[in-house]
């Protein structure tokens, strides 16, 4: 077998782990419109999260999410 890259398999909660534990202080901008830190958007996932579960979701539950392509959507994409 190949030896793998990660040390962690590759799944969608994973995705950004790295530079939310290598870089929390390192700045996102989003279309030059919108700035934050890697530690704001997590804690922004956290919360959305956190506020989804206390609204009934929960594993397997579809969640609906409208909106074009922003910071906005990120967050919804990996809190849900």
């Amino acid at each position: 077998p190949t030896p793998n890259a990660y040390a962690y398999p590759l799944l969608i909660r994973q995705l950004l782990h790295t530079p939310f534990v290598q870089a929390p202080d390192q700045e996102i901008v989003y279309r030059g419109q919108v700035r934050m830190t890697y530690a704001t958007l997590h804690e922004r996932i956290a919360r959305l999260a956190n506020g989804l579960g206390r609204l009934g979701a929960r594993h397997g539950s579809t969640v609906a999410v409208m909106d074009w392509d922003s910071h906005r959507y990120l967050e919804c994409y990996f809190a849900v």
